[in-house]
């Protein structure tokens, strides 16, 4: 899909049919098989089980997993995982403003990140038909 959001946008608002914006991106794991702790893992997985979502459902956009243990974790918050369960975050990562203000913003990469943006790279490529969303 090779279009600017405004021309999406404009031309959302003016199609009479509204298709929903459904986020069904850990609902969606069942349509590829693979198991929670791999999907938030392998950015691969990720755009497969966005493009098996967009193949089965017409949605005005796809949009990407919303994990925000990726973010946590990034900043050096301990996670756990589990084979069927999204990552949680283990304890506090900082008690108070002064710690939150010595908090350095991690480099894009930092360990889920980029398999967050390869996923989103994947999925372009995979779904052409609507626009595709990061979360």
């Amino acid at each position: 899909m090779n279009f600017t959001m405004v021309q999406w946008l404009d031309s959302v608002r003016s199609n009479s049919k509204k298709d929903p914006l459904p986020v069904l991106s850990f609902p969606g794991i069942q349509l590829t098989g693979a198991t929670v702790r791999d999907l938030v893992s392998r950015g691969d997985l990720q755009a497969q089980c966005m493009k098996a979502i967009a193949d089965r459902y017409a949605a005005m956009a796809s949009v990407s997993n919303m994990d925000l243990s990726v973010e946590a974790e990034a900043f050096g918050a301990k996670t756990a995982y589990s084979e069927d369960d999204l990552p949680s975050i283990i304890g506090r990562l900082i008690d108070s403003y002064a710690e939150a203000a010595k908090l350095v913003v991690p480099d894009i990469g930092t360990g889920r990140t980029g398999e967050c943006v390869k996923a989103i790279e994947l999925a372009v490529q995979l779904i052409t038909d609507r626009p595709v969303f990061a979360g």
